[in-house]
């Protein structure tokens, strides 16, 4: 099978700001914005398959592609029954032409208005209000040649006439070699002989992935404070209003028929949230800071959209859809921090939080079977959910020294920079026959994060040594079984760069990413003894760039790639919040709790910090 993928991203955003000062001490900001953007990715899949059925498009068992396989600390190895027949290109008839396009187009129109009062002897209040309307429309085109009968098929020919001059090996299976396809000659099969090909049915495909939604998020905040040399306090609320309404087309089956009818729904929430920080100075090197807040998380667009995704590979079903019923997670948020800053080019920070998380949103995967085309197939089905209760609570700590500046010679220019977190976090989880469990674990939260980094830096040359180390996260859990849950393993990176500057205006920059080249692996099983999937990462050497004191930025991109397959990355807890949370301020500036990344969901207003991750 050969896939290739084009893609096409454009942005355009109008932002504008006024500023008008009542008098010395009050303060009126007026910002109004309008952001538009699109992305367009095209995909294009050829597959030839062995053992085919061309009257039916479907496949049967042959004995010679039979396979035997062992185990080695959970990966397996493969030996097929008939390597010699498996390496034969002309054995592997053609099976189809697929073309995928997805669409996705994104206009935020934002307005906020923000007064600013300083009273004086330390006293100082925030009032504001905003207003965001999201406009977001998904949708996917599909188009699938087969050939029409077997005759066709016979002329269109088998897959040694369309074979690329590399092969592949195979790890996981000695011997085998990965055929790969020259892709313009495979393509040329269907556009010069179309008489031998029909299309088939995809509108399954392509009407529950469509979905149009607006989204209006009204807001008004109020925040207070006072310091002096000894004490900082503030402390305020925002009242957030947010209704979405969703139209999609919804598949009703009667008598063997599907018709998909286009509904709409319709859901709001209201959320007072308060927060109160409080900072202690202990002296003018120690410092003690206090925090509870509550945050709000919206779900994805993809996740409430209830867009649904199908993927067929010929032995398994798999179905991605989204949930309209899901609710906004929120959390209670508490902090306690101490900072010591000994020196002015040093500090040593320590913190300990916890979170108490109310309607978690998780994916569930569920495993079963399904009919599709009078045929029954093995289906893997995930969903986001709400979670009945959730929590985390953690460790975190910084050391910082900026330069040995009691060394000697050059040794003053190095400097140092090492911070760890440690997280413990969990969540219950509805399981298919109702029951409840407990997961030990939040989905792509690490048990512990280290990064360290030793770097250099004078009038000249600036380097940099980072390590990063990232502990074992769950990354999937399901609903039938416990060992089915999926735990992506601990992993470390080691980079390096450099840069050196010739004058003001002329300098090169060189980097190492991953120089030990150490991959992604996913594992699950009673004892987390089997690999799920494994992805080598590599080492790459970024292109030796030259800048010669000229920026070029580009706002739109058009870029091919085949065959590209990028693994899930954990992400690192995000400082100072936890869980994908900041600690917010009421204005919205400061944020709540983000949204969960997936694929092809557009970006909201960069002014709505409340999407951090």
């Amino acid at each position: 099978m050969l896939p290739s993928t084009l893609v096409k991203i454009s942005h355009h955003q109008t932002p504008g700001l006024n500023t008008y000062d009542i008098n010395d001490r009050m303060h009126l900001n007026f910002l109004a914005s309008d952001s538009i953007a699109w992305d367009d990715s095209y995909r294009t899949m050829i597959k030839y398959n062995t053992g085919m059925n061309e009257n039916t498009n479907k496949t049967t068992y042959q004995s010679n592609y039979g396979y035997s396989y062992t185990l080695d600390n959970g990966a397996p190895s493969i030996y097929l029954n008939d390597l010699t027949a498996a390496n034969n290109a002309d054995n592997y008839n053609p099976r189809y032409w697929r073309f995928y396009g997805f669409h996705v187009k994104n206009d935020v129109r934002f307005l906020r208005g923000d007064w600013r009062w300083d009273v004086g002897h330390g006293f100082w209040m925030n009032a504001g209000v905003t207003q965001t309307m999201t406009y977001v429309t998904n949708s996917e085109t599909y188009t699938q040649w087969i050939p029409k009968d077997a005759a066709a098929a016979a002329e269109i020919g088998n897959m040694d006439q369309v074979l690329a001059a590399k092969t592949l090996t195979m790890e996981s299976a000695p011997g085998l070699k990965y055929l790969t396809l020259n892709y313009q000659e495979a393509l040329d099969k269907l556009l010069n002989n179309k008489s031998l090909f029909k299309t088939t049915n995809t509108i399954s495909t392509t009407k529950p992935a469509y979905y149009h939604m607006q989204e209006s998020i009204t807001a008004a905040y109020f925040q207070t404070g006072w310091h002096n040399r000894f004490v900082s306090l503030q402390g305020g609320f925002r009242w957030d209003h947010t209704r979405a309404d969703i139209g999609n087309f919804n598949g009703i089956t009667q008598h063997g028929v599907t018709d998909y009818l286009y509904e709409t729904r319709g859901a709001g929430y209201d959320y007072l949230l308060p927060s109160f920080l409080a900072t202690f100075n202990l002296n003018p090197t120690m410092k003690v800071r206090a925090a509870f807040t509550e945050t709000v998380g919206r779900p994805n667009y993809g996740d409430y959209g209830a867009a649904t995704s199908t993927t067929f590979d010929g032995a398994t079903v798999n179905i991605s859809q989204g949930n309209p019923n899901l609710k906004p997670r929120h959390s209670w948020n508490y902090d306690l921090s101490y900072e010591w800053y000994p020196q002015k080019d040093t500090i040593l920070t320590v913190g300990l939080f916890y979170k108490d998380i109310h309607d978690q949103i998780y994916t569930r995967t569920s495993y079963g079977n399904i009919m599709m085309d009078g045929a029954s197939y093995a289906a893997v089905i995930s969903e986001p959910l709400n979670a009945s209760g959730a929590g985390m609570r953690g460790v975190e700590m910084q050391l910082m020294r900026q330069r040995f500046g009691f060394l000697p010679g050059i040794l003053k220019n190095f400097g140092l920079s090492f911070n760890a977190t440690f997280l413990q976090g969990f969540y219950e989880e509805t399981m298919d026959d109702g029951t409840q469990r407990r997961v030990n674990g939040l989905s792509n939260q690490p048990s512990h994060i280290y990064n360290a980094s030793l770097f250099y830096a004078d009038k000249n040359l600036e380097a940099r040594v980072a390590y990063n180390r990232i502990g074992k996260s769950l990354y999937s859990t399901s609903g039938t079984a416990k060992w089915q849950d999926m735990w992506l393993q601990e992993r470390g990176q080691l980079d390096l760069q450099a840069s050196y500057r010739f004058y003001k205006w002329l300098s090169a920059t060189g980097q190492v990413q991953n120089l030990t080249g150490e991959g992604y692996v996913t594992r699950m099983g009673p004892r987390e003894n089997l690999i799920q999937d494994r992805h080598p990462a590599g080492r790459s050497l970024v292109r030796p760039a030259l800048s010669a004191g000229l920026l070029i930025h580009e706002t739109y991109s058009f870029r091919t790639r085949r065959a590209c397959i990028r693994p899930p990355v954990p992400r690192s807890r995000p400082a100072p919040g936890r869980c994908g949370h900041r600690h917010p301020h009421p204005s919205g500036k400061g944020g709540h709790a983000g949204r969960r990344k997936r694929p092809a969901v557009p970006l909201r207003d960069p002014e709505q910090h409340n999407r951090k991750i």
